[in-house]
């Protein structure tokens, strides 16, 4: 008999005796466990992985000429996308950086970019009651990569901090004194 053929029929009937049959079986189910972990996982922690992934861009000059940064002490730039769900879920938040820089014209100015057409942004803005000194598209770029970001600027141009991700409360008081705008004791 050729030798071949008997290790093929050994590896055969190992392959086939019931405690290496469950031990494969028990393999292959541990490996879809995991891997379905792994899956899930990511879709819990992805979105805020996206966020801590970001470079920061503070301490960057920024050669947007339409912020009209030279305008006033402070420009708070808010980086939004209207299809995207942290913008979205963070206007409550630009809602209240708006009220306060509402009125501090010379001092604070609040300008809101995107990659898409500014009417589009202005709509979103709109929709969600949010009140800006200007709207601007601005070309695709570090940053507009992450949405929502928000930085603040000096006068002359230098980025001062940013924050990318979803604005929350505690967000919105760093925003707030980055800006020199007061902040609303009730956070």
């Amino acid at each position: 008999m050729n030798t071949r053929v008997l290790a093929t029929d050994r590896v055969r009937s190992a392959l086939t005796h019931p405690r290496v049959t469950r031990a494969i079986d028990w393999t292959l189910n541990v490996a879809v466990i995991v891997g379905a972990a792994v899956v899930l996982l990511l879709a819990l922690v992805g979105p805020s992985l996206r966020a801590s992934s970001s470079r920061s861009i503070s301490g960057a000059l920024t050669s947007i000429p339409q912020l009209g940064y030279e305008t006033a002490d402070r420009t708070v730039v808010l980086v939004l996308a209207s299809g995207c769900v942290y913008c979205t879920d963070s206007m409550a938040a630009m809602r209240e950086i708006a009220s306060a820089a509402r009125g501090r014209t010379g001092h604070v100015r609040l300008v809101a970019i995107g990659a898409e057409p500014a009417s589009r942004l202005r709509t979103y803005l709109a929709a969600h009651s949010v009140t800006v000194d200007g709207v601007h598209s601005v070309s695709p770029g570090p940053v507009t990569e992450f949405t929502p970001r928000v930085f603040v600027m000096s006068r002359d141009g230098a980025i001062r901090r940013d924050w990318v991700g979803v604005v929350g409360a505690r967000r919105v008081r760093e925003i707030l004194a980055a800006a020199g705008l007061p902040l609303d004791e009730s956070h």
